[in-house]
């Protein structure tokens, strides 16, 4: 019994010199904090933390998905507004995993698809994620070490140098917006042909699940200005009357019910595949004319 007992004494030592280790190396090497089960969220945590003060002093701030990550010209917003915006959004994020981020005294814009009519997957760690010490780290590595290392691996891939030609872009300008190349982008023929409304399943009650939910994350944040809400379009071949009766119907839903979000319906207009990467993000050139067309909303 006395050997059993000091083999996992022995195995526990093991392990906790292991995960010091890595911290340590982890540390030293200013990786990624590891804030949540996503690697995206986790590098954009990182931009905020390497630009604070621009964080805290812009009055635009940019939230969401790659919608908003890949699809608006962050740049384009703060000239016209003259006023200063930050792009916080990453991959998969919803409108609704910005709950505890200090911003809601600032003017929010949102771009939306299909998708992010779903629920989120990102999981946060340890409640507010901008605030993580190197105990907390080590806390999130010993409690779930698989994710990390799954992350640990993705990095290198995530930031390569020339990644703006592929999807894992996560090489953000100075403002936090992921710029896709428009020349000689690495186009996977299955993400150009996918139709995200039939994959999501996007029905009227998802809608009205959506709004629902808008409803209740408002009344929790208090935004001080309305939260402006674009619906982005895609690829022309996927467009069709079913799905903008599914997008006019939101609009109605969220004039209806929302008082504190403006929705700009951008999904009708035509926007030529050289300016699309898959079927609904947009490559550089396209980022910059939807920002304008939304602009042109707007203002």
């Amino acid at each position: 019994m006395k050997k059993f007992y000091n083999k996992i004494i022995f195995f526990v030592i093991i392990e906790v010199i292991l995960i010091l280790s890595i911290i340590i190396f982890y540390n030293y090497n200013d990786r990624i904090l590891f804030i949540s089960n996503s690697v995206s969220f986790n590098a954009k945590a990182e931009f905020i933390n390497k630009n604070r003060k621009r964080f805290d002093d812009s009055k635009i701030v940019i939230i969401g998905s790659s919608m908003s990550l890949n699809n608006i010209d962050t740049k384009q917003i703060q000239d016209s507004f003259k006023l200063k915006t930050i792009n916080i959004s990453s991959w998969g994020t919803k409108l609704f995993d910005f709950q505890e981020f200090n911003i809601w005294s600032k003017k929010i814009i949102i771009n939306i698809n299909f998708t992010d009519l779903g629920s989120s997957f990102i999981i946060q760690k340890n409640g507010f994620p901008m605030n993580n010490t190197s105990a907390i780290e080590m806390m999130n590595i010993a409690s779930d070490f698989s994710t990390y290392r799954n992350q640990y691996a993705e990095i290198n891939t995530y930031t390569k140098l020339g990644s703006d030609r592929c999807y894992t872009n996560l090489n953000f300008d100075s403002l936090g917006t992921a710029y896709l190349e428009s020349q000689k982008f690495e186009i996977l023929k299955s993400r150009w042909d996918e139709d995200i409304y039939l994959k999501h399943e996007i029905t009227k009650n998802k809608v009205d699940e959506f709004v629902n939910s808008l409803n209740s994350f408002i009344e929790k944040v208090k935004p001080k200005n309305s939260i402006i809400i674009s619906f982005s379009p895609g690829r022309r071949c996927f467009y069709n009357l079913n799905k903008q009766n599914v997008v006019n119907y939101l609009e109605q839903q969220i004039a209806l019910k929302s008082r504190m979000v403006r929705f700009v319906n951008l999904y009708n207009i035509d926007i030529p595949d050289s300016y699309y990467v898959d079927n609904c993000h947009f490559n550089h050139k396209g980022n910059e004319l939807f920002t304008m067309y939304l602009l042109n909303k707007i203002l």
